[in-house]
């Protein structure tokens, strides 16, 4: 209530929750928050990058990001820092992208957007080329389950998602009208360098 009464139109949500505490996103403890940002039309952002950064670890983070950048903190300094901690930590390309979209997935399969239709979701600094294929795969699987949701991924996808990739491939362009024009955002990412 806080932050949208401030003005701010949007929160952050883990990619991946990474403190053996708090349930996954999609048991009934958020529905709260659910209820709370459908009431403001606060959007919900995943940013990929985010994933496996345990809750409150921001500031140490850093610290470890600008040891390895040796206090030089170009962007492109700072992205090799970024990819030798990934490295040290095992996380790779894939793991980022595929996380996000798991906590997509679990909002779509728990009900959450049956609850609160006009909830919005934003997978930010993430390929797109996933997308088609992903949301075939989703409706084949839910088609087969015994899922207690109202209508196909592929549906909520067109109601409720978009995503914005980091300077958008030429593959991903090719794929517009497949991913929803209308669902496609711009991201340029600057300062990375590939900004």
């Amino acid at each position: 209530d806080w932050i949208a009464e401030h003005g701010i139109i949007a929160i952050g949500l883990p990619t991946t929750l990474d403190d053996p505490r708090l349930p996954e996103l999609y048991d009934p403890y958020y529905e709260p928050i659910w209820a709370t940002c459908a009431d403001h039309e606060l959007v919900l952002l995943l940013h990929a990058p985010g994933v496996r950064v345990r809750q409150g670890n921001t500031f140490a983070v850093n610290e470890r990001l600008a040891e390895i950048a040796g206090g030089n903190f170009n962007p492109a300094k700072l992205s090799e820092a970024a990819m030798t901690l990934r490295s040290e930590e095992g996380t790779n390309h894939f793991e980022l992208d595929l996380s996000a979209r798991q906590a997509m997935f679990q909002l779509m399969a728990s009900g959450v957007f049956d609850r609160h239709p006009s909830l919005k979701l934003v997978l930010t600094e993430l390929r797109a080329d996933w997308v088609p294929e992903t949301l075939r795969l989703l409706d084949a699987l839910v088609e087969e389950s015994s899922l207690d949701i109202q209508r196909k991924p592929s549906e909520y996808w067109l109601t409720n998602c978009f995503v914005t990739p980091s300077s958008i491939r030429p593959t991903e362009v090719e794929l517009r009208h497949e991913i929803g024009v209308d669902r496609l955002m711009f991201g340029r990412d600057y300062p990375h360098p590939e900004g």
